[in-house]
């Protein structure tokens, strides 16, 4: 009974052959189907992204005329500067306070000051010549 079956369907190539092109005319189907859909969402995605774009920018304007945000932002950068200059006073007196340090200032300081008399020329006081 199921050989007569089979027989009657027609050989295993041409049931094959059926359902490859049942298949490829759904996927017909499909890809229609699914370029209507792109096609409506690519509208709908235009008008989302202007839509965010503006309501970033009425946003951006609204908080730059919030005067919270900006209080907020000075305290912030005030309390950064004052921190920042404590902490280099205290780390320049901490520099400062050592031996090595001092000497090597006053070092560059006699270096520098000798150079400069040693290599300069006297200059006359009323008319800059030498």
């Amino acid at each position: 009974m199921e050989n007569q079956r089979v027989v009657s369907q027609g050989s295993l190539g041409q049931v094959f052959l059926r359902e490859i092109f049942r298949a490829g005319a759904w996927g017909v189907v499909l890809v229609i189907v699914f370029f209507i859909f792109l096609a409506g969402m690519r509208s709908n995605v235009r008008k989302a992204i202007n839509f965010t774009i503006k309501q970033s920018v009425i946003e951006m304007k609204s908080l730059a005329y919030d005067k919270r945000f900006f209080h907020g932002v000075k305290q912030n950068i005030k309390e950064g500067i004052e921190f920042a200059a404590t902490t280099t006073k205290k780390e320049f007196e901490g520099f400062i306070d050592d031996k090595d340090v001092q000497q090597n200032i006053k070092n560059a300081i006699d270096f520098w000051y000798g150079y400069e008399h040693k290599y300069r020329q006297p200059t006359s006081p009323k008319t800059g010549k030498e």
